[in-house]
């Protein structure tokens, strides 16, 4: 065993304190729809598939992305 793993065993390595990193922020843009935006969003009538194996799981395109996020990790959880 060498020293700085025996040292670390008995808690007494110190290991320099790193400087908390600076939060970073992005700009958001909010625009206003415009009719090539609504049209976009009308266009989209196929609904939301999970596919996990054999498992495919449908959902309509209303269900709130919370659900969605839910669904997901309970699908994750079971692999």
């Amino acid at each position: 065993m060498s020293e700085w793993q025996r040292l670390a065993r008995e808690g007494k390595l110190v290991l320099p304190a790193l400087p908390e990193p600076e939060p970073a922020f992005t700009p958001m843009v909010i625009e206003p729809l415009t009719d090539s935006a609504e049209s976009a969003v009308e266009a989209t009538d196929s609904p939301i598939e999970i596919v996990v194996g054999d498992v495919v799981i449908r959902l309509d395109e209303a269900v709130p992305a919370k659900r969605i996020a839910e669904i997901a990790h309970a699908l994750n959880t079971r692999s």
